[in-house]
């Protein structure tokens, strides 16, 4: 946390890897604070009291939804970027050019979704694994394939408002 005074009652953080919403704010002495935090999304864990610092409290974007044109880039170098992509992926018949040119170890679970996206004559797919199984590499590898086999034009990727920067 920068500074308790940026933080409200009210307020979602990130605490020991879990998201918590503060209950109450209180000042102790000139540098420190005591924050009671309530779970979020009807989590079973208990209340939790944390003193600032040494705890650190992470600020998470607010629930509210909103939709602001100067996140949103260009498409001109995106697109020019996936066509030199397409060129250099030149795959042989049945073969994943996304598996071929990743950095990724891919287990075999994450290529079953790319398989049958590839399988449909119209390719809609949703992805809702389990936490930690790879949905973001199952979903890249989706839409890699799908650009280089120049089988889709548009695709919408739906993710919660935590995770829009890293999409």
């Amino acid at each position: 946390m920068s500074g308790a005074q940026t933080l409200h009652a009210g307020d979602r953080v990130l605490v020991r890897d879990a998201a918590w919403r503060i209950a109450n704010l209180q000042p102790v002495g000139n540098a420190r604070v005591v924050a009671q935090l309530e779970p979020i999304d009807g989590n079973r864990r208990r209340p939790l009291s944390v003193v600032v610092p040494p705890e650190c409290l992470v600020s998470l974007p607010t629930e509210d939804l909103c939709f602001d044109l100067n996140f949103i880039s260009p498409i001109g170098p995106w697109r020019r970027a996936h066509e030199a992509l397409r060129l250099t992926a030149v795959s042989e018949e049945g073969l994943l050019s996304g598996a071929r040119f990743g950095r990724v170890t891919l287990e075999a679970y994450q290529v079953a979704p790319v398989l049958r996206v590839l399988a449909k004559p119209r390719p809609r797919l949703l992805i809702a694994d389990d936490v930690g199984l790879g949905k973001t590499i199952e979903a890249g590898l989706c839409i890699l394939e799908l650009m280089a086999r120049r089988r889709a034009d548009r695709i919408l990727v739906i993710v919660p408002p935590g995770l829009l920067d890293q999409w």
